[in-house]
């Protein structure tokens, strides 16, 4: 089994748009489901790729729906893209996308 064919996790992605109005705030698209793995990056990974020291996860998986900004609902959280999707495309088998992505808002408790 394979983290590409059969992914564990399920995100919905929200593309964002810029306006034509630089005041105005980012447009949000219409969501749509990704089949993807999460993982957390660790710490020196983090600082390293010059991200700071926050909550900080990596998704991975085929086909991104979201552009260059995107937010990422999975597991009760939102995430806010950070930088561009990485594009992953040597062969049609192992051809994926990574996405490293913060968290912007606190995980709801039930």
């Amino acid at each position: 089994m394979s983290l590409l064919t059969n992914p564990p996790h399920v995100a919905t992605v929200i593309p964002l748009s810029q306006p034509p109005d630089p005041d105005d705030g980012p447009v949000a698209g219409a969501a749509v489901s990704w089949a993807c793995s999460s993982q957390p990056i660790s710490v020196d990974l983090a600082t390293s790729a010059g991200y700071d020291f926050t909550t900080t996860r990596r998704f991975a998986g085929v086909g991104y729906p979201g552009g260059s900004m995107a937010r990422i609902e999975w597991d009760g959280r939102t995430w806010e893209q950070l930088g561009e999707p990485t594009r992953h495309r040597m062969s049609p088998t192992t051809s994926h996308d990574v996405v490293f992505a913060k968290a912007v808002g606190t995980k709801w408790q039930r």
